[in-house]
């Protein structure tokens, strides 16, 4: 087994049962001299499971110590849980909260990562660097896909979103990302008008149509964004005029998303049910 510290070892972050900490087991290197010029190349059984695994998946994993390292020496994938069986686990499965953007390397290269948490868990996710048509002059020959920097940048820390991602050279690289859609029942207490400035999110003086209300979650300003982006979950159908329809004391079952700080509306329904029982 090959433990040559000075050549990249894949590090593998699990959870074992019981535990609300993750541990981390190592995968020593086939061959290490290969490994020095910067190719991981774990043992076969790691190399061809590693990249289909997605956050959540269980594992068992077999190893050994030596002095305070776990070495793998086997990693069996189990079936998966019942709220992520099936293909449609639904957003839920997918969903993150935002802790920051962070700079990295990938390889020789400077990249952007993605920090993000689940639960008491963190993971760096990865844009893809793409060629830089700027190269040359000192400048670096690849980046961080400019599209996908600036939508990562438009989450705040605290916010929830969903990822698409796969596993590219043992590191999660982002495909999507969008939104978590949150749901709820509340009462309006005021329907209006509000003038929104948003650095983050590109946003100078735009007029929006905004509803408060009051519900579980306490009181929410919930805004109608204009129609600024392909990548953002679209709005229902005369949405602004459901609002502006709406009136103080009846209640409503509503979506919305978080992003850049401001609640943004994309479905409300009269509760004609609620509002006949009070």
């Amino acid at each position: 087994m090959g433990t040559n510290n000075s050549a990249p070892t894949l590090l593998l972050n699990a959870v074992p049962n019981g535990v609300s900490s993750p541990a981390g087991f190592l995968a020593s290197n086939v061959d290490d001299k290969k490994a020095m010029k910067g190719t991981l190349n774990p043992t076969p059984v790691v190399s061809t499971l590693v990249p289909t695994l997605k956050v959540g998946d269980r594992l068992k994993i077999d190893f050994l110590y030596l002095g305070t390292t776990r070495w793998i020496t086997n990693v069996t994938p189990l079936a998966k849980s019942a709220s992520s069986a099936g293909g449609g686990a639904g957003q839920d499965a997918m969903a993150f909260t935002v802790d920051g953007v962070r700079p990295l390397r990938i390889g020789s290269a400077a990249g952007t990562g993605l920090r993000v948490s689940k639960g008491t868990l963190g993971w760096t996710f990865v844009i893809r660097n793409v060629p830089n048509p700027d190269s040359g002059a000192g400048k670096p020959a690849t980046l961080s896909d400019p599209e996908m920097a600036r939508r990562i940048q438009q989450f705040a820390a605290g916010e929830q979103v969903c990822i698409d991602y796969e596993t590219v050279d043992y590191m999660f690289v982002i495909k999507d990302i969008r939104p978590a859609i949150v749901s709820g029942t509340a009462r309006v207490v005021s329907v209006g008008e509000k003038n929104v400035i948003n650095g983050r999110l590109g946003i100078q003086n735009v007029i929006c149509p905004q509803a408060v209300v009051s519900g579980a979650k306490g009181t929410e300003f919930l805004l109608i964004r204009p129609a600024d982006s392909a990548c953002l979950p679209a709005p229902s159908a005369n949405l602004a005029q459901t609002l502006k329809g709406l009136a103080k004391g009846q209640v409503i079952r509503y979506k919305y998303y978080i992003q850049g700080g401001l609640r943004w509306l994309i479905d409300a329904q009269l509760d004609t049910q609620t509002a006949s029982r009070n």
